[in-house]
C-alpha cells in the first residue's frame, strides 16, 4: 500500500519501523511516498494522522523498503559487585548548585556522591522520603566541604569538636 508522508523534507524522509527502513521519497506529483506491505506498519503510519496518510496519486516510489537487521535488545550484565543505577532523584528543598570552598558543586554532583555513599540501588534511593534524601545529600555536601578544607582550618575545627564533647 502506498503511504504518503505529509512532512516534506529535502530528499524525503527515512523512517525505521520494526527493523525495516522506509524511504518516503518525492514522486512526480510532489508527494513523498513509500510502499508499505506490512499490515502492522500500515496501521502504525496511518495512526499518526498529522504525519501520514493514504496516497491516492499515480506516482510510484522507486525505492523499496529495506530490512536493516533484527532489533535485539543488548543485555550486558553489570560488573560483579555493582548495583544497577538508573536516574537518581535529587531534592526540591535544595538549590541547584552550591559554593564549597570556592568551587561550584551542582546538586547532581552532590546527589551522585550521596548515592555512592548510601550503598543503595537507584530504585531504593528514589523511593526514599524526600526529607531523608535531602539529609543524605546535605551529609555528602558537608563531607565535600570538609575534604576540601586546608589542614590549618581542619585542626581548629577538630579541636572545637573535641572540646565540645568534653563539656
Amino acid at each position: 500500500m502506498k503511504i504518503e508522508c505529509i512532512l516534506k523534507r529535502e530528499g524525503g524522509s527515512v523512517v525505521d519501523l520494526g527493523g525495516i527502513e522506509y524511504h518516503f521519497e518525492p514522486v512526480a506529483d510532489g508527494a513523498h511516498v513509500a510502499d508499505v506491505a506490512d499490515e502492522a506498519h500500515i496501521d502504525r503510519f496511518l495512526s499518526i494522522s498529522e504525519g501520514y496518510k493514504l496516497y491516492h496519486g499515480k506516482g510510484t516510489p522507486k525505492g523499496t523498503p529495506k530490512q536493516i537487521g533484527e532489533l535485539e535488545p543488548v543485555n550486558v550484565p553489570a560488573p560483579a559487585g555493582t548495583k544497577p543505577v538508573g536516574a537518581l532523584s535529587g531534592s526540591d528543598e535544595l538549590p541547584p548548585q552550591f559554593e564549597i570552598n570556592g568551587q561550584t558543586i551542582t546538586q547532581l554532583e552532590a546527589v551522585q556522591a550521596a548515592f555512592a555513599a548510601s550503598g543503595m540501588t537507584s530504585d531504593e534511593w528514589n523511593e526514599l522520603d524526600s526529607s531523608e534524601r535531602t539529609a543524605k545529600i546535605e551529609i555528602a555536601l558537608d563531607t565535600m566541604e570538609e575534604a576540601d578544607e586546608p589542614e590549618e582550618v581542619k585542626a581548629p575545627v577538630a579541636a572545637k569538636k573535641t572540646t565540645a564533647k568534653k563539656k
